[in-house]
């Protein structure tokens, strides 16, 4: 039996996204920016959010910031939902990634409620292969 991710099949394509604000934490929409399918369900990408530092601790570390990819299973339920955790570390390179969602040039929208527009398109695979 596989284990842990070698279960996901992945299919992400290059999107554009807005960014909102919710007052807890930072999320873009992921509408059209693919799927995945596990254990013979296929779920769509909804949304990615942010947790610094990580919500999810593994072996009991924590990581300086979390992505949460939540994904909903097609034809499901709406609270039928698969979520990946991609932790991140901090280190001195480039994140093209994380530069595509504008955590650089033009900053997050900082107040409950506020949203900005991602000028550029975004691929989720970036953060889970490091195509940075």
């Amino acid at each position: 039996m596989q284990r842990g991710a070698n279960r996901l099949k992945t299919r992400f394509y290059a999107t554009q996204a807005i960014a909102t604000n919710d007052g807890h934490t930072v999320k873009w929409d992921g509408d059209g920016a693919g799927f995945l399918v596990f254990e013979g369900r296929t779920y769509e990408v909804k949304e990615f959010k942010f947790h610094v530092s990580s919500e999810t601790r593994l072996n009991g570390l924590q990581f300086p910031m979390e992505m949460q990819m939540v994904h909903k299973q097609v034809n499901g339920a709406d609270d039928d939902l698969l979520i990946v955790g991609v932790m991140f570390e901090e280190t001195n390179k480039a994140n093209l990634f994380l530069n595509a969602l504008n955590f650089v040039e033009n900053g997050l929208p900082t107040r409950a409620g506020s949203r900005h527009a991602i000028p550029r398109h975004i691929n989720p695979l970036g953060a889970i292969d490091d195509m940075s």
